[in-house]
């Protein structure tokens, strides 16, 4: 009988050791960042022991037109959490995709445009920079450019968002355990080049010698709240995780058609005018 005690009492403590150092929280279908703003407004924790991280697509910014968008290149990257208007799976057809998407999506950050996923989105992160503040995004460091373009025409001011000093920068080749890419982290903002966020985070903070009691994070990729879960679920630090859901990710059939035609006069365009890379991307030769 005491044995058995022994053993109640050794399992419910073991179960109270999981409960405490886990201190991540995630907050589904968030569909107002005010919703978060509100959230980091109760830490009670010093300003200076508190980190805000936003991502960019599609939570600070949307793109203007279809092709380019997140959901454009989700699809035509095949990813599996893609749907179309009746929320039935859709995949791309081979006839669909677009030659050597790295380098087209490139090409469209650099002519494309870029909405505010909702009005006081710019705002919201102001008054937000009262603490630590970082941008996480998947882009790869080649976007830089245009990426800090539109955040500065949508009026995203991220003058005081430094974790090291201003205007000196960080560049190294991190390895996720899946693959290895370059990040950057300047002005403010991590270019994470699609790897794990949750590691490349957890990666850079010690890089720079940083901790938080209490980090907020926000992003509309369900992968990329799952991955910064798992990563700080055992962290001692407070994590509390959103998942933002504003912007519609489903496909219509008529941004499908809308896509068709502009892969046509891509396509045209790159053989009329740059015919050797024309043949290159159709032989999927994309350096």
């Amino acid at each position: 009988m005491i044995t058995k005690i022994i053993k109640i009492v050794l399992f419910v403590f073991l179960l109270n050791i999981s409960f405490v150092s886990s201190k991540s929280v995630v907050y589904e279908k968030v569909d107002d960042l005010n919703f978060f703003k509100s959230k980091v407004l109760t830490e009670t924790h010093p300003k200076d022991d508190v980190l805000v991280i936003f991502d960019i697509d599609d939570t600070l910014l949307e793109a203007k037109r279809f092709v380019g968008s997140n959901k454009w290149y989700l699809w035509q990257r095949g990813k599996k959490n893609v749907f179309d208007d009746k929320n039935m799976p859709l995949s791309v057809k081979k006839e669909e995709k677009f030659n050597c998407i790295a380098g087209t999506l490139g090409t469209l950050f650099d002519l494309g445009g870029t909405n505010k996923t909702q009005e006081n989105a710019d705002e919201i992160l102001s008054e937000l920079q009262q603490y630590n503040l970082l941008i996480l995004t998947s882009r790869s460091i080649g976007f830089r450019g245009p990426t800090e373009r539109e955040l500065k025409k949508n009026n995203f001011n991220l003058a005081k968002s430094h974790l090291m000093e201003k205007n000196i920068g960080l560049t190294y080749v991190f390895d996720d355990g899946d693959r290895a890419s370059d990040v950057t982290y300047q002005h403010g903002i991590v270019m994470s080049s699609g790897l794990n966020k949750g590691l490349v985070l957890h990666d850079l903070l010690d890089k720079l010698n940083k901790s938080y009691k209490s980090i907020y994070f926000i992003d509309d990729s369900l992968k990329n709240i799952t991955q910064m879960q798992q990563v700080w679920e055992k962290s001692e630090t407070n994590v509390s995780i959103f998942h933002y859901t504003k912007v519609d990710q489903r496909i219509s059939p008529k941004e499908i058609k809308e896509s068709n035609a502009a892969k046509k006069e891509f396509d045209q365009f790159l053989m009329t005018t740059y015919p050797e890379r024309a043949k290159r991307f159709t032989s999927a030769i994309c350096d």
